[in-house]
């Protein structure tokens, strides 16, 4: 299951020669994280938040509204896109 949001975040890496590790932080990244055990309800298993979708231009019309989700640790519900049955991938190229 995939859960997609847009916004600032930071990220950078850490650790030791022997381990690298590499880490982001910030609201889309808790964001993405929660949509994420969603997403796993649904057929298609990938929910984006608003955020992505007031982003998202042309391809904006390949999504349609999902539900409304109370997510952990938010106060407040978002709208949760799914990809609508219009898209395709094709695989040949």
């Amino acid at each position: 299951a995939i859960g997609v949001s847009a916004g600032t975040a930071v990220s950078r890496t850490g650790g030791t020669e022997r381990r690298n590790e590499y880490t982001a932080m910030g609201s889309p990244v808790n964001e993405a994280s929660r949509l994420t055990p969603e997403a796993k309800r649904r057929l298609g298993r990938v929910l984006a938040s608003e955020r992505v979708i007031t982003r998202a231009g042309t391809e904006r019309s390949s999504w349609r509204v999902a539900e409304e989700v109370l997510l952990r640790g938010y106060e407040n519900a978002i709208l949760a896109y799914e990809p609508s049955d219009k898209v395709s991938v094709d695989i040949t190229r």
